[in-house]
C-alpha cells in the first residue's frame, strides 16, 4: 500500500526583523508628528491674518438683547467665556466663573476653599519656590501671547489657544522640557481655579510628544567640564584674570561648582536671589567642606552636602574654598562677593568664565556655566557613584540627572 505524500507546509512570507519593522513604524509616526506641527504653524499664521482683518473691519453696534435671552455677568455673556472671541468652548459649563489672567497672578490669588485664605496659603506652600517662580513667568508669557493673538485673557483657555501657544513656543525654538513646563503651568492655574483642564486634550498631548521627538534631533550640545579641562581652567585663570582676589574667588567658584554640582544661580545672584549660597551655609572642617542648601530648584527643604578633599591631580574645592575664605572673611551675606562687599552676579561670573574658556581654546557654544554641573555628575558616575548618590549630590528629585551623564566625553 503506497504512502500518501506528505503535504509540505507553505513557505512563510519573508518579513523584515521586528526591530526594523518597529523602526519603520516609528519613522512613519515621527513624520506624522512633523506634518501635524507644520500644519499647526500654518493654521496659526492664517489665524493671525484673520484676526488682523477682523480688527481692521468696523465693529457693528451691538443689538439689544431680546427678552428671555441669557443674562451676562460683568459685561460679558456666559458664551463669551471661550478662549477666542466669537468662538464658544463647549467643554466649559456656562456656570463656571472666570478669573482674570493677568501678569500679576500668583498662587494665593487662586480660589480659596470655603472662603478661608489660609488654605490658599497652604496650597502655595505645596509648590517649591522655583516652581512658583517658573509658573509665574510662564503666565506672563501666556497672557502676552493671548493678547497678541486676539484671544480673551479670561480663564478658561480654550484647547485651541493652548495648542497655538505650544506651536508658538516650538517656533521660537524652545526646548521640549520648556514647552512641557509651560503646559504644566497652564494646567495648574486652571485646576487651582476649579476649572476644566484644557491641557488634557488628546491633541495637546500629541503636540507635546511631537515637540519631544523633534527636539531629540537637536540634542543638548553643552559639554562637560572634565578633570583635565578643570586643571586647564585653573592654570589659564592666572593669565586671564588680573586681580588676585578675583582669581582666588574664581577658582573657588569653579571647583565648588564641579564638586558640588552647582547651578550658577546657587553661586551668583540672578533672577532668583534667594537660592544663592550665603557665608553661613558653608563650613570648613579639616579635610572636608559642608554646604547647606536652604533653597533650591526642586525643594524648599534644607539639604546638606559634604565635599571631601580631592585626590592628587584633581583641583580641590576644599583647598580653593579655604584660600578664598581666608581673604573674604566671615561677614554675613552671599558667599561669593566682590571686594566691595557686593554679591557677584551671574553675568559677572559668566563673563569671566567665557574669557578663561577662550584662553583654554574651548568653544563657547559648547561650554557654559552648566558644564560644571554636567561634568561633576559625569565624574561621579565614572568613579562608581550610585544613581542615588548622584541624585542626592545634584539635588535632583527625579531621574533627570541621567541626561547629565556624559561619560563618553571623558
Amino acid at each position: 500500500m503506497s504512502k500518501r505524500p506528505t503535504k509540505r507546509p507553505g513557505r512563510p512570507s519573508k518579513q523584515p526583523p521586528k526591530r526594523f519593522r518597529d523602526e519603520e513604524a516609528e519613522g512613519e509616526d515621527e513624520m506624522g508628528v512633523k506634518e501635524s506641527l507644520t500644519q499647526l504653524l500654518a493654521e496659526q499664521k492664517a489665524l493671525r491674518k484673520e484676526i488682523a482683518e477682523i480688527r481692521a473691519a468696523k465693529t457693528p453696534a451691538p443689538e439689544a438683547s431680546p427678552a428671555g435671552s441669557t443674562t451676562s455677568t460683568g459685561g460679558k455673556s456666559n458664551s463669551g467665556m471661550a478662549g477666542h472671541s466669537g468662538h464658544s468652548d463647549d467643554e466649559v459649563p456656562a456656570t463656571v466663573s472666570t478669573c482674570r489672567a493677568t501678569s500679576g497672578w500668583d498662587f494665593t490669588s487662586a480660589r480659596t476653599i470655603g472662603g478661608d485664605r489660609r488654605l490658599g496659603e497652604l496650597l502655595t506652600a505645596s509648590y517649591a519656590k522655583g516652581t512658583q517662580q517658573a509658573y509665574r513667568r510662564t503666565w506672563v508669557s501666556v497672557t502676552s501671547f493671548l493678547k497678541q493673538r486676539g484671544f480673551s485673557t479670561s480663564l478658561p483657555m480654550s484647547t485651541a489657544a493652548v495648542c497655538l501657544y505650544i506651536g508658538s513656543l516650538h517656533e521660537e525654538g524652545k526646548a521640549a522640557s520648556t514647552v512641557m513646563s509651560a503646559v504644566s503651568a497652564i494646567s495648574c492655574v486652571h485646576k487651582l481655579n476649579g476649572l476644566g483642564d484644557p491641557t488634557i486634550d488628546y491633541t495637546v498631548k500629541r503636540l507635546l510628544q511631537g515637540c519631544k521627538r523633534v527636539g531629540d534631533k537637536g540634542k543638548d550640545t553643552r559639554l562637560p567640564i572634565t578633570v583635565p579641562i578643570l586643571n586647564s581652567i585653573m592654570e589659564k585663570s592666572e593669565v586671564a584674570i588680573g586681580e588676585n582676589y578675583e582669581k582666588i574667588r574664581f577658582r573657588a567658584m569653579c571647583t565648588l561648582a564641579f564638586h558640588s554640582l552647582l547651578r550658577v544661580g546657587e553661586m551668583a545672584v540672578s533672577r532668583e536671589p534667594e537660592n544663592v549660597l550665603h557665608r553661613g551655609d558653608v563650613r570648613l572642617d579639616g579635610q572636608a567642606l559642608t554646604i547647606t542648601f536652604r533653597n533650591f530648584k526642586s525643594s524648599a527643604k534644607p539639604v546638606t552636602h559634604t565635599v571631601e578633599k580631592a585626590k592628587a591631580g584633581v583641583p580641590c574645592a576644599v583647598e580653593a574654598m579655604r584660600a578664598y575664605m581666608s581673604i573674604r572673611g566671615n561677614a554675613t551675606g552671599p558667599l561669593f562677593r566682590a571686594m566691595s562687599g557686593a554679591p557677584i552676579t551671574a553675568r559677572e561670573f559668566n563673563e569671566q568664565l567665557q574669557l578663561v574658556f577662550q584662553f583654554c581654546g574651548l568653544p563657547k557654544q559648547n561650554f557654559k556655566s552648566h558644564s560644571f554641573r554636567i561634568g561633576g555628575a559625569s565624574h561621579m558616575a565614572r568613579n562608581g557613584a550610585s544613581d542615588a548618590q548622584i541624585r542626592q549630590a545634584g539635588r535632583w528629585s527625579s531621574n533627570a540627572f541621567l541626561s547629565y551623564i556624559r561619560v563618553h566625553n571623558w
